[in-house]
């Protein structure tokens, strides 16, 4: 073969520019300005993963944008097609946090996160309300991180993973009938809480009811204690004033002849 005749490999080039004119419109060549117009379908083409990733926990990355709004070009033309996160997600101090990936690895399943060990000061710029909480309410549970608990962004952890219950037959369900995780120190009642639950810390006191033959023994805790733990309510709520005036007046406490509440005595 002449060595002016040209190598092989430039038909197999001029082949490729051919079926690729075909596929994809005019393709950009020396000379040639035309660039072609891309779209999402053209993504998939060649990327298999992210469009997966997208299609099955996407998020707004799915509803609201396609592969372009991000990616504004594709290399050669244009080498720099990884945009910076705050390209959209702006107007939030959440939004102003530096290194994304560290907790949402994967920008087309922006919602699973994976957090790095020890982390507080990002997830409080979101989560104020728990933050003002741990600040009011010092406990233990303020000098923890906040991966210390919540390894995984969501449901909460059950309380029994670190801490015993009360007694042996209390769930976890009902540590929170009582105690917010932010504010475990402060104990009001956000469900019904049962006798039994109560007497698993005041025992003596329900053992001194249950002997004691007055009507308050078929009352719950809650009946005289409302809503918040150490609260009393006045015996006149119930009782009224059912002594007459000189009597209330010489003596202004029930207790002086009554002894107390969980064992009365005439």
């Amino acid at each position: 073969m002449p060595s002016s005749f040209p190598h092989r490999g430039f038909f197999w080039v001029l082949a490729f520019l051919v079926l690729g004119m075909e596929a994809f419109g005019p393709v950009c060549v020396a000379g040639n300005t035309d660039v072609p117009t891309l779209n999402s379908e053209h993504c998939q083409l060649c990327h298999k993963t992210a469009p997966l990733d997208i299609a099955e926990a996407g998020g707004a990355h799915k509803t609201q944008i396609t592969c372009l709004d991000c990616h504004q070009g594709h290399p050669p033309l244009q080498m720099e097609i990884i945009p910076a996160c705050q390209l959209c997600h702006t107007g939030k101090p959440h939004y102003a946090l530096e290194q994304c990936l560290s907790c949402h690895t994967n920008p087309h399943r922006p919602l699973e996160t994976t957090f790095p060990e020890k982390i507080t000061a990002p997830c409080l710029t979101c989560h104020e309300t728990e933050s003002i909480a741990l600040q009011t309410y010092p406990s233990g549970h303020s000098q923890l991180s906040c991966t210390g608990c919540h390894l995984v962004h969501g449901p909460p952890p059950a309380c029994t993973e670190c801490h015993r219950p009360h007694d042996e037959e209390m769930k976890s369900s009902s540590c929170t009938g009582c105690h917010e995780a932010h504010s475990p120190t402060r104990l009001e009642y956000r469900q019904a809480v049962s006798a039994s639950e109560c007497s698993s810390c005041h025992g003596d006191i329900r053992v001194r009811l249950a002997e004691s033959a007055s009507r308050h023994t078929r009352l719950d805790c809650l009946t005289c204690h409302l809503s918040r733990h150490g609260s009393i309510l006045d015996c006149t709520g119930c009782h009224g004033t059912p002594h007459s005036k000189t009597i209330h007046d010489q003596f202004d406490r029930c207790q002086e002849c009554h002894n107390e509440a969980h064992n009365l005595s005439i």
